[in-house]
């Protein structure tokens, strides 16, 4: 009785039995209709989509006809994105009205047994990028898949495979500016971005016009390296099928994964060069996930090193069983049950995998294939306070759950409040920031240390935000320093959290309007090294605190060079420290070499001029 697919029931088969009486009494659906057209002509044969609004499931599609007419029907009750795909035709794809933002789209509500007419879509003419793969020898690589992204992600974009000559064309782009990937890992090739980068941030802008191709965006693949390996299962050491082997980069988040074959065995393609942190997610069969080479801890992972053209053979893992957390969530009544809210689990350790689930129709929820250890638990519903286990919002307080292998903890409750929301938008003074922006919420009740991480939401494509599910209360709301070099700033324009302006939030009710606009800040550059000073510490955490207040303005991680760069700093003076986010070993250093906060050299920053030269040369603790 739902066309909800995370409410659905379940349905218990029986080896030799039948389950009946599974019967539907179907309900009358709604339709969305209206035309397609070029401004001028029809368009015929065009696929046109209706999506559930808050995403995604339950919706139709249809084709128009010869007129450009379209009828989407047997639609439940509710809203929808509608989006006519026609990028084939050379022509650009929209959500209604009139935009390629899915975040943009417009709501478009349907009642059961009527008609939501004019739905209607003007379609302009796209652009198009062209191009050639080859391989490091100068032959055509057939079957590669390429995909033009609007730079600054994740809007609008299309793709194509390249045909047996290795030439490609992306056709029916919306006119403005794209990053260009080639993706031909299974092909055993590694990833690459136009032109000639395997970095996202790093690739080359390729502008599209209406009506025109941007052609000679072409791809010179390098030859990747592979780790292959086998899975079973402790207790009967048969092969594991089905089961997600993962292998990322040391200084995150590059990478590749594969299924393991009916064996257990599996092969990972297109590595790049460099080391990698393995690990196995079989919690589907009910068996514990864990990191190359039996630890579940990340930190402690046995590195794997990736050779270009060569196979790292034998990483091998023995599984045994996983614990399983099951309780239910209600309202503050302890009695109604809220269907579709989120459980998450967190490993109270450094390193471990996070879990997660919905609840029933009924309330309930389950996780099963849990590593072995303690655990945070949290649940959240629409409309309700985030809440930790045991009836607290409070992390730090939030009561341990241990989990053991190949049994069930259960009664693992929830009652949650209402809550209530934070929403806004962020500028740059005019024009919207588009997604690189992070907004939080701290209680003022807490002392104020954003380094942990409070709830956070990133602006969307036209620079709004909404941070939901707070419990009541007054929160400081700020901004930290972004990518982009936007500065850090509490609501009211300031630096200052004496002068923040407070934000109260009250059960069942927005609080709108905390907008931001925001200027540019200032920079500090480096490198981290090993204490030789020759070799880069990849992913180690950069820091700048305020010298006077002590707040967090700035945080990032070192690039594989061992370079790095804090942007959207306010003017001002900071220190500047390591922090070892991957639990290397590495002894807390602040600049400039010294192990104490009261010793440290502090930096001025200026907004305009990057402050360089700002090394790090780490060593190893006891």
């Amino acid at each position: 009785g739902t066309s909800n697919w995370d409410l659905a029931t379940s349905v218990a088969v029986v080896s030799g039995q039948e389950t009946p009486n599974i019967n539907f009494s179907l309900s009358a659906g709604g339709s969305i209709s209206g035309n397609v057209s070029d401004g001028t002509d029809p368009i015929a044969n065009i696929w046109v989509w209706a999506d559930v609004y808050d995403c995604c499931g339950g919706g139709n599609g249809a084709e128009s006809d010869t007129t450009g007419a379209y009828t989407i029907n047997g639609l439940a009750t509710g809203d929808y994105r509608v989006q006519v795909w026609a990028m084939d035709l050379g022509l650009v794809g929209e959500f209604y009205n009139n935009t390629n933002s899915w975040d943009l789209a417009n709501r478009v509500t349907v009642t059961a047994g009527n008609t939501t007419p004019n739905i209607n879509f003007t379609l302009g003419s796209g652009g198009s990028i062209s191009g050639t793969v080859i391989d490091g020898n100068g032959n055509p690589v057939p079957n590669v898949s390429i995909w033009a992204e609007t730079f600054v992600c994740c809007n609008g974009g299309n793709g194509a495979m390249t045909e047996l000559d290795g030439t490609y064309t992306v056709s029916g782009l919306a006119p403005g500016s794209y990053r260009v990937e080639a993706f031909a890992q299974e092909l055993g090739f590694v990833v690459e971005f136009y032109n000639d980068v395997t970095d996202w941030e790093s690739a080359t802008i390729v502008t599209v016009t209406s009506g025109a191709d941007a052609p000679n965006i072409n791809f010179v693949l390098s030859a990747g390296g592979s780790i292959s390996g086998r899975v079973i299962a402790d207790s009967d050491a048969l092969g594991v099928a089905g089961a997600w082997v993962w292998a990322e980069t040391q200084g995150c988040c590059s990478g590749n994964g594969a299924p393991t074959n009916p064996d257990g065995t599996y092969t990972i393609f297109g590595l790049e060069p460099g080391q990698y942190i393995v690990s196995v997610d079989a919690a589907a069969h009910g068996l514990a996930g864990e990191f190359y080479n039996n630890t579940l801890d990340w930190t402690a992972a046995t590195l794997v090193t990736v050779i270009s053209g060569a196979d790292a053979p034998n990483i091998d893992f023995s599984l045994g069983g996983g614990g399983t957390i099951t309780g239910k969530v209600t309202q503050a009544d302890g009695v109604t049950a809220i269907a579709n809210a989120f459980v998450f689990a967190e490993p109270d350790w450094e390193g471990g995998a996070e879990f997660e689930a919905k609840t029933a129709i009924d309330g309930t929820y389950e996780m099963i294939g849990l590593a072995p250890g303690p655990y945070i638990i949290g649940a959240a519903g629409q409309g309700f306070a985030l809440e930790f286990y045991n009836e607290t919002n409070d992390f730090e307080l939030a009561q341990i759950v241990n989990v053991a292998p190949d049994a069930i903890t259960g009664d693992v409750n929830f009652t949650l409040d209402p809550g209530g929301a934070i929403t806004g938008a962020v500028t740059d003074g005019s024009a919207p920031i588009l997604y690189a922006q992070d907004i939080f919420a701290w209680p003022t009740s807490k002392p104020f240390v954003p380094g942990v991480e409070p709830v956070a939401e990133t602006t969307s494509m036209d620079g709004s935000y909404e941070l939901f599910g707070l419990p009541v209360g007054d929160y400081y709301v700020f901004t930290m320093g972004s990518e982009d070099g936007y500065a850090f700033e509490f609501y009211g324009d300031t630096t200052d959290i004496t002068l923040a302006t407070v934000v109260t939030v009250v059960a069942g009710q927005v609080t709108p309007n905390i907008d931001f606009a925001l200027a540019l800040g200032g920079t500090i550059s480096g490198s981290v090294k090993k204490s030789d000073g020759i070799t880069p510490v990849p992913g180690m955490g950069v820091i700048a605190i305020d010298a006077g207040s002590g707040i967090m303005m700035g945080m990032t991680e070192a690039e594989f060079d061992g370079s790095y760069m804090l942007k959207g700093l306010p003017a001002g003076s900071y220190v500047a420290f390591t922090e070892d986010f991957q639990g290397l070993g590495y002894i807390r250093e602040y600049y400039d070499n010294v192990a104490v906060e009261g010793s440290a050299t502090s930096v001025a920053v200026t907004v305009g001029p990057d402050t360089t030269g700002i090394n790090f040369t780490l060593d190893i603790g006891p």
